[in-house]
């Protein structure tokens, strides 16, 4: 009994972990991604960096499905360079904090240099404290993972609103 039901639980997980990555090839990191609804009033243009393909494509599709357009990077230094290419207005970054590379506190002043007025957004699975040591200022906003899609569309929608 205790085999089939392993069996069947890596069956379940294989077939979500399948329907994940068929979104995560549809979301390549560097370029645009338009919302699937119509952009609604107060959509905002949102730059989401995450190392994790299955986290980013995860949170793309909660965004988009919120009506904002993403620019997806891989990690810090991928982001940067699209921020510099963008034409238009980004308004709020969201960016995990430790990264490969550039982690997630210097792009945000790379970020701040090109975008003055952008908002932050900082994802991390580590304690407060921890990322107060990345560099991430102690009063900034910080979504602590594991977190569900409630807890970001609220964060974004909160950070945007001030």
């Amino acid at each position: 009994m205790i085999l089939k039901t392993r069996i069947l639980l890596i069956l379940i997980a294989a077939s979500i972990l399948s329907a994940i990555l068929a979104g995560v090839a549809d979301e390549e990191p560097g370029v645009d991604v338009e919302p699937d609804v119509a952009v609604a009033e107060g959509a905002a243009t949102l730059l989401l960096v995450e190392d994790d393909p299955l986290i980013r494509a995860w949170i793309s599709q909660t965004l988009k499905g919120q009506g904002h357009r993403l620019l997806l990077a891989e990690d810090g230094w991928s982001a940067a360079q699209l921020a510099r290419k963008h034409e238009g207005p980004i308004d709020l970054l969201i960016t995990d904090v430790l990264m490969p590379g550039l982690g997630g506190a210097e792009l945000a002043s790379a970020v701040r240099k090109i975008y003055p007025d952008i908002k932050a957004l900082f994802m991390s699975g580590h304690s407060r404290a921890q990322v107060t040591e990345e560099g991430v200022p102690p009063d900034a906003a910080l979504l602590e993972k594991p977190f569900t899609p409630d807890k970001v569309v609220a964060m974004v929608n909160g950070l945007l609103a001030e």
